[in-house]
C-alpha cells in the first residue's frame, strides 16, 4: 500500500483495497480457528 504506483491507478487501488479486506476477514476467521483450538489444547 505503499507504493504509489499502486494509487496512480484508480482502478488497481480498488483491487488490492478489495484484496487487503478480504484477507482481513479471512485472517479474523482463522485467528478465531486458532484460539479454539488452542483453549481445547489446554483443556485437554
Amino acid at each position: 500500500m505503499a507504493d504509489p504506483k499502486v494509487y496512480s491507478n484508480g482502478e488497481k487501488a480498488k483491487a488490492v483495497q478489495a484484496k487487503i479486506a478480504l484477507l482481513s476477514q479471512k485472517l479474523d476467521e482463522l485467528n478465531e480457528q486458532w484460539e479454539a483450538a488452542a483453549m481445547a489444547l489446554e483443556e485437554f
